[in-house]
């Protein structure tokens, strides 16, 4: 079984599978039949783990967004446009591209996109609630975060993912 060996400062030795590969985190000073040994011994759990992983991001890569393709935008299908202006934008139900854009960098403005309007949408959300419950936020923030949903700092800020 092919992995990426982590040595470090730690007590215990752990395995994470992410993006179809297996790391195996062990302490320094663990020898190398104990990681092997260690690696049998959850072989039951690591390969559906890793299959399931691996089947995911092999259909993450092979995603492509085209113009005339279409995205969903709360509840609605929005299509992908051309347009000749030199900026991305979304209005009336479309996402607008430059024209020379290749399907990557659709995918990342794409991105992009959502994180403007979801930003706008949570941030005039989440100051309507504080209103209703007398509180005022530091800050609303938008975020890359793929384990939590969200979550506010003792600062009170306010971070969606």
């Amino acid at each position: 079984m092919t992995y990426t060996l982590v040595r470090s400062n730690r007590k215990t030795a752990v395995l994470y599978i992410k993006n179809g590969t297996l790391e195996v985190r062990v302490p320094h000073k663990m020898p190398k039949s104990e990681i092997e040994k260690f690696i049998i011994n959850n072989e039951e759990w690591i390969l559906p783990k890793l299959q399931k992983s691996q089947t995911q991001q092999a259909k993450r890569d092979s995603f492509t967004l085209n113009y005339g393709d279409s995205l969903n935008y709360r509840g609605n299908s929005c299509k992908i446009v051309s347009t000749d202006e030199n900026y991305i934008d979304y209005e009336a139900g479309q996402f607008y591209m430059p024209s020379n854009m290749s399907s990557e960098q659709i995918k990342k403005a794409s991105i992009q996109i959502y994180k403007m309007l979801a930003k706008n949408y949570l941030t005039t959300r989440t100051m309507e609630l504080a209103q209703i419950m007398s509180m005022t936020p530091s800050a609303v923030k938008i975020n890359g975060a793929k384990k939590r949903w969200g979550s506010c700092s003792s600062k009170k800020s306010i971070n969606f993912s």
